[in-house]
C-alpha cells in the first residue's frame, strides 16, 4: 500500500493528475479503511488522453520521474495491452519501486472508456503511514458498486472471486448512508449497458438463487 501511496502523491503533482481517474481496489480499501484488503496492483481510467502505446509510457514515466523529496524511486519498464479483445486500447504498465533495500515491482491498469456515472469525482486519499492525504481523481461511490454489482450478477456462479462479494458487502455495511439510490441505478443501468450485459442484469434475482444455492459458491 505504500508504495502505491506515493505513486499516488506523485500523480497528483503531476500533469496528468486531471487524467487518471482512481478505481478498483485500491479505492475500495481507502474508502472503507480496509488496509489488509490485498492488492496488487493500481487500477485507473483515463479521460481526455490519448491512449496509444508511445503516450501513455510517456504519461507513466513522467508521473514516476516527479521529484517529492520522500526517498522513493520510481521506475518505469513496460506496458502491455489488456483487454485485447476490446474496441479501445487498454494498458498494464509495468514499474519498479524501490526504497531503501526494498525493490519491489509495481502495475498500474489503465482503461479508457469506462462509464462514470454521476461522474468522476475529486477525492483526498489519506496517506496510511502519515498524515495528510493526496488529492485524486476517483470513481464516484455508487459506480464503484456498479461495477461490482454487475460482475456478480453477469458472472453468477462462474465468478469464483470471493473479494467481490466481501467489497460489496463491506460497501454496503459502511457507506450505505453515502449512497444515491437514483445514482446507483444510473450507474448500473450504464455500466451494463457498456459490458453488455443489461439483458443478464435484468435477471438479477435468479442469478443470485443460483449463487445462494451453490456449494461450491458456499465454499468461497
Amino acid at each position: 500500500m505504500y508504495l502505491f501511496e506515493h505513486l499516488l502523491v506523485r500523480l497528483g503533482k503531476s500533469g496528468y493528475a486531471e487524467a487518471f481517474v482512481l478505481k478498483g481496489g485500491l479505492l475500495i480499501s481507502s474508502m472503507t479503511g480496509v488496509a489488509q484488503r490485498t492488492t496488487m496492483d493500481m487500477d485507473t481510467t483515463v479521460i481526455g488522453m490519448d491512449m496509444d502505446e508511445g503516450t501513455v509510457s510517456e504519461a507513466v514515466a513522467a508521473i514516476c520521474a516527479v521529484d517529492v523529496a520522500d526517498g522513493m524511486e520510481y521506475s518505469f519498464e513496460r506496458i502491455e495491452p489488456i483487454r485485447e479483445g476490446d474496441e479501445y486500447a487498454n494498458w498494464r504498465a509495468h514499474l519498479r519501486a524501490r526504497y531503501g533495500k526494498i525493490d519491489a515491482p509495481v502495475k498500474i491498469d489503465i482503461t479508457t472508456e469506462d462509464e462514470i456515472v454521476p461522474g468522476r469525482i475529486e477525492y483526498r486519499y489519506p496517506l496510511m503511514f502519515e498524515e495528510g492525504s493526496v488529492r485524486v481523481l476517483s470513481y464516484p461511490l455508487e459506480t464503484v458498486l456498479a461495477e461490482k454489482l454487475e460482475t456478480v450478477v453477469s458472472r453468477g456462479i462462474a465468478n469464483t472471486r470471493g473479494r467481490d462479494y466481501y467489497d460489496i458487502h463491506t460497501l454496503l455495511r459502511l457507506k450505505a448512508g453515502e449512497i444515491n439510490r437514483d445514482s446507483l441505478h444510473e450507474a448500473v443501468v450504464a455500466t451494463a449497458s457498456g459490458r453488455g450485459s443489461l439483458g443478464t442484469m435484468g435477471d438479477y434475482e435468479a442469478v443470485l438463487g443460483e449463487v445462494r444455492r451453490s456449494d461450491m459458491m458456499r465454499g468461497i
